[in-house]
């Protein structure tokens, strides 16, 4: 500070390290040369900063200190007076938090600002003075709600409805609908009356006679029914959905919304499952849903009923299916009913929708070994290869991956050695992969053995003579990993008889 007088951020950690130390009397007179030339605004904030430093460190009798004289600097910071009461909380000094909220909040305090000091008295059970600071507020939603609540904590429950009624007024997005909702439906649930309530809100919502079904209507209609389904109240939610269907102004795709919630309403309802099945039959009436088929064909399978089982997973637009746990049930399914294509493209549907889960990778995998999709198989070992850095795989997992494409590689150049008139450009491209993916020199031999035995099956000149010049080595025999020896100057005498009788036979 001597060599650079100027710097402040100096300034302020010797302010710090003083009071941290106990220094409070040198510590206040650094923090007030400081600020000295500061606006008020620049005081204040640099005192809040400075109290939040101590507190965090369990300095709370100099963090109130610090924060008591910002507060005198700015006496309209109701932020500062919120974070001073929480510290005098924390020092079991009651009646001077209390003192702090005896003068009523300004009208001019901002929004945020009032609701957390609100929220903050709430948590106090300073339910006189949160009413307070919440009925001094303009006309304004959130701090409404609040009240409202704030009301009924206190028992007021007149003042409570009345408050609630306005706010739904003002309810003009679906966001405010769905937080209003939720204030009320805890209300109702408090005084057990959500049957009446939900009653009420539907005559509410519904359209007069006449009127149509509008997006605003639709929108809260899904709202409601989403409430009242995550409050668990099976008889009432049903009842709303089931009056929803029965409206024939309901727009097709509003009904099909509706009628998956309703399914989702009677899945896992005991003795339910045949009207569960009806209704899931509706709604693929409505529409291709992939997800209700693959429900359907499950509730099949669970009810020993195999051949509708395997007759609706055919169905199944597989690419189509979004919720992971049916597939994953879906991917057991069909193993069970022998249907080894439908599992394979279950699981790497489970694949394509979760790509970071190994689990799935190793099950489609499997699927595709045991198939013999070799190429499919193939594409599958390399993308998991380039996951190993996220997937943190070890060294010996990733070179077991490697081991796999090399051994898939093999089994279809075997296929193409087997058949004397198959294609050849398959094997030149496994062949091109294998001299990537095979370390041990040894079974590069093999990879040259394989192209130099294409190369003369096509009858390519040039194609043998780089496989023979692959093949020499400094010894005379060729020793293969499967125990075959081979002379190298046999080899390419064979190679050559057998090229001439190529020759001769086209």
């Amino acid at each position: 500070m001597k060599q650079q007088p100027e710097r402040e951020d100096l300034k302020l950690r010797r302010a710090r390290a003083l009071l941290q130390l106990g220094r409070v009397d040198e510590g206040s007179r650094a923090l007030d040369g400081l600020i000295a030339q500061a606006e008020r605004a620049q005081r204040v904030m640099t005192l809040l900063q400075t109290a939040r430093w101590l507190r965090s460190r369990n300095l709370l009798i100099e963090a109130a200190w610090v924060l008591e004289g910002a507060l005198k600097r700015d006496e309209q910071r109701w932020d500062v007076r919120k974070e001073l009461a929480e510290v005098y909380v924390l020092l079991k000094q009651k009646p001077d938090m209390q003192k702090l909220f005896a003068a009523p909040m300004p009208k001019e305090v901002p929004s945020e600002v009032r609701m957390e000091v609100a929220q903050f008295l709430m948590a106090q059970q300073m339910w006189l003075e949160a009413r307070r600071a919440l009925e001094t507020s303009k006309v304004d939603f959130d701090a409404k709600l609040l009240l409202a609540k704030v009301l009924s904590l206190a028992g007021d429950d007149a003042a409570a409805e009345k408050n609630l009624h306005e706010c739904r007024v003002l309810c003009d997005t679906e966001a405010r609908y769905a937080a209003w909702l939720a204030a009320a439906w805890e209300r109702a649930t408090e005084l057990e009356t959500t049957g009446e309530f939900l009653d009420a809100e539907r005559a509410r919502l519904w359209p007069k006679e006449k009127e149509p079904w509008d997006a605003a209507r639709l929108s809260r209609l899904s709202v409601l029914a989403q409430q009242t389904l995550q409050s668990k109240v099976q008889a009432d939610v049903e009842k709303l959905l089931r009056v929803a269907l029965q409206d024939v102004t309901l727009p097709q795709a509003a009904k099909l919304e509706i009628r998956r919630q309703l399914i989702a309403v009677l899945d896992g309802q005991q003795n339910r499952q045949k009207d569960l099945e009806i209704e899931i039959q509706l709604a693929l009436k409505g529409g291709d849903a992939a997800d209700l088929r693959l429900r359907l064909a499950l509730m099949y399978l669970d009810g020993q009923r195999p051949d509708l089982a395997r007759q609706t997973l055919s169905q199944v637009s597989v690419e189509k299916c979004q919720e992971a746990t049916l597939i994953q049930r879906a991917v057991s399914a069909a193993q069970q009913l022998d249907m080894p294509d439908e599992a394979a493209a279950f699981a790497e549907r489970l694949v394509r929708l979760q790509p970071d889960e190994r689990a799935h990778w190793i099950s489609w995998t499997n699927l595709l070994v045991q198939s013999g999709d070799e190429s499919v198989l193939r594409s599958a070992l390399r993308e998991m290869r380039a996951r190993a850095a996220a997937w943190k795989l070890s060294e010996s997992v990733q070179d077991t991956l490697r081991r796999h494409l090399a051994a898939s590689c093999w089994r279809s150049v075997s296929r193409v050695l087997a058949d004397p008139e198959g294609s050849l450009d398959g094997a030149w491209l496994c062949l091109s992969e294998l001299e990537q993916t095979e370390h041990d020199p040894k079974r590069r031999l093999w990879a040259a053995w394989v192209r130099g035995t294409l190369a003369m099956r096509e009858g390519n000149e040039t194609a043998l003579a780089e496989a023979r010049e692959a093949l020499k080595t400094q010894a005379d025999w060729l020793d293969f990993p499967d125990g075959l020896c081979f002379h190298y100057q046999r080899l390419g005498g064979f190679w050559k008889c057998r090229l001439q009788q190529l020759r001769l036979c086209h």
